[in-house]
């Protein structure tokens, strides 16, 4: 994250030394999700801030560029209401007629899996089953693509998998996806993925009071979060290793 922030930043002086708003817009949305991740903003959003109506006119070419910021923002944060409020947003029919949200039509297969996860934090039994359905029908996509481009999928496929296995009540099962999504995220290089399987893995072995289980696991999200340079989830992870050792 840190290294991502700099070549922003860069290109953030290049384009606007060139006047080009379009893609300014786009690396200020950007660079503000970046400080979230790494605990260094808040979730201000100035890249909208001259033009308000640009992110909630979806005739404005930014306003999909706004709602992936906000969704991404959200959901790492843990903000599921909000999360989902916005990836609904993305997943409107007819929001693909321009190049800008063609792209985001494209972008939607790789934080899918992200929307899959918020899910669960907002499904309840009295829910619609269209939203009960939300995980299962991403999982499906998710397995597609991952037969595509198993480098790119593999992971995400399997933790969204273990993630409905232990929505289910099936432990066997869950425990065999989350060990494969870290072992996948981990071949491919996806540290901040490989964190967040490490730490739903933790969640769920803190559900069914494998409390020894749960604390290896949260401890390994906690490195490979601080690999990534999220301070935001170092923090959020150290608070529950810290409850888990009160309940010790």
């Amino acid at each position: 994250l840190p290294i991502l922030l700099k070549k922003t930043e860069y290109f953030l002086e290049v384009v606007t030394s060139h006047g080009n708003t379009m893609v300014k817009t786009h690396l200020l949305l950007h660079r503000d999700t970046i400080l979230t991740l790494m605990g260094k903003g808040s979730d201000n959003y100035s890249a909208v801030q001259d033009d308000p109506m640009e992110a909630y006119d979806p005739r404005k070419p930014t306003a999909p560029l706004y709602h992936y910021h906000k969704s991404i923002r959200a959901f790492w944060l843990g903000h599921c209401e909000r999360g989902h409020h916005f990836f609904e947003k993305l997943t409107v029919p007819g929001l693909v007629d321009d190049v800008v949200n063609w792209r985001m039509r494209e972008h939607r297969k790789f934080f899918s899996l992200y929307h899959g996860i918020n899910s669960f934090g907002i499904i309840k039994p009295t829910s619609d089953q269209r939203l009960k359905e939300t995980p299962i029908n991403i999982l499906e996509g998710l397995k597609i693509s991952a037969a595509v481009s198993r480098w790119n999928f593999h992971n995400k496929a399997c933790l969204l998998a273990a993630e409905v296995y232990s929505y289910k009540g099936n432990h066997q099962e869950a425990k065999v996806n989350y060990a494969a999504a870290i072992t996948s995220a981990r071949c491919s290089n996806f540290i901040h993925e490989q964190g967040l399987a490490c730490e739903r893995a933790g969640f769920h072995y803190k559900k069914i009071d494998q409390l020894a289980e749960a604390y290896g696991f949260f401890n390994q999200a906690k490195q490979c979060y601080a690999e990534w340079g999220s301070q935001l989830k170092v923090d959020s992870v150290t608070r529950q290793l810290e409850s888990i050792q009160i309940k010790a």
